[in-house]
Order: C-alpha cells, then sequence, then structure tokens
C-alpha cells in the first residue's frame, strides 16, 4: 500500500473497492449520450474516471463541507442495458428518472443543473453542479428531502470533480462502528490505489492522469 492518512484531508490515495466496479465499462459512444440527454458536456477527469471504475465504492466515503460531513455510499454507472444488469439501478438514467423535477430550477429550461453521479447516505445524491452553464461543472450535494419541485436544495462541495476526489476521506467519527474498522477496510481483498489530485505532481508537457497513461 501508499501512503495513507486515516485523517485529515492531505492523504495521497483513495482507495477503491475493485470488486464493485460494474462491467461492462463505458465508452464514449455510450458517455457522448448521457451527455446529449442532459444537454450538458461531463468533464474529462469525470469521463476518464467513469470509463475505467464505471459505479465504485470507496473506502474513503466522508465527504466534509461547511454544513456537515456526508457519506458517499456509491458512484452511479453507466450502462448500454441497465435492465438486463443486477446493477442497472444505479445507472445515471435510471436515477435521473424519479428525481428529475429536483435537477433544476426552471421547469421550462432543457439542460439539467444538477446531474446525479453519485449516492449519499440519508437520501441525497452527489451531482455535477451545471447551475452556471453547461459546461466545466462544480460538485454539489443535492438534498432530496428538503426540496421541492423545481426548487432544488443543494450544498456546494468542489470545483471540479478532481478537487472532489481529493476532499474524500475515512470518516472522523467512527462511533457505533466495530474497533477493527478502518483496519477490515484497508485488509478487503481486489482495492485499487487511485492516487487524487493532492498526490500528483506539478503539470508538464505531456502529463497524463494514472488511469489514462
Amino acid at each position: 500500500m501508499g501512503r495513507f492518512h486515516i485523517m485529515g484531508r492531505n492523504h495521497c490515495m483513495l482507495h477503491l473497492k475493485g470488486d464493485t466496479i460494474v462491467y461492462p465499462l463505458p465508452d464514449d459512444k455510450l458517455l457522448d449520450e448521457y451527455e446529449e440527454f442532459w444537454q450538458v458536456q461531463f468533464p474529462e477527469d469525470y469521463r476518464a474516471f467513469l470509463k475505467q471504475y464505471n459505479g465504485v465504492q470507496v473506502v474513503e466515503n466522508a465527504i466534509p463541507t461547511a454544513r456537515n460531513t456526508w457519506a458517499l455510499v456509491r458512484f452511479f454507472c453507466a450502462l448500454n442495458e441497465p435492465d438486463q444488469s443486477e446493477s442497472g439501478c444505479y445507472d445515471l438514467m435510471v436515477v435521473e428518472s424519479p428525481i428529475e423535477d429536483f435537477l433544476t430550477d426552471d421547469e421550462d429550461a432543457d439542460p439539467v443543473k444538477y446531474a446525479p453521479i453519485g449516492e449519499v447516505f440519508g437520501g441525497c445524491f452527489l451531482c455535477l453542479d451545471y447551475h452556471k452553464g453547461p459546461k466545466n461543472p462544480g460538485v454539489c450535494i443535492l438534498d432530496v428531502e428538503n426540496s421541492g419541485e423545481f426548487e432544488p436544495v443543494t450544498y456546494p462541495v468542489a470545483k471540479s470533480f478532481s478537487e472532489f476526489l481529493s476532499l474524500l476521506k475515512i470518516p472522523e467519527d467512527l462511533s457505533g462502528l466495530p474497533a477493527d474498522y478502518v483496519e477490515k477496510q484497508m485488509a478487503q481483498p481486489h482495492l485499487i490505489e487511485f492516487a487524487t489530485q493532492a498526490a500528483q505532481p506539478a503539470k508538464q508537457e505531456g502529463w497524463k492522469w494514472p488511469w489514462q497513461r
């Protein structure tokens, strides 16, 4: 294992649960269809992550915000035939359907303002935040319980998907969990080390993210 900080925001690695990745992995053609459906543009870092770690769960699942610390349950996946997969209920478009009235504050607008990309504990959703436009989204949490029809309640998390990944950490409050919770999480088979933005050197010509090499 690489260097790992249990507490704090300066850890170098996320640990992805490789056995939760949903196959088949999506290709650019499928992701283009999702973009066309929502009339937005996925950022390149999110596209690359989804193409390799479709629907994955992470060990470091705490999302710190100014309001609260949230728990990421899993990322959603992209599937050509969600009705043929056991994970089809986590497909981006399948998830979108029952909450579509919460994804914009304009009933007459076609592009969504919030694209759900993950499940957050407590009936909330991790979203790409397009309220400023269809490109270069930030990341926010959509609080469905406190939202109304075309009156979404959201909490900002990060300015980009890469920044969001760098914020994820092991929960600081482990009360109610077994004393060896962290050790068991880290001892799971099929863990994949993923270098967050904070662990990357300064970008130089020809530099690529680890999953793009």
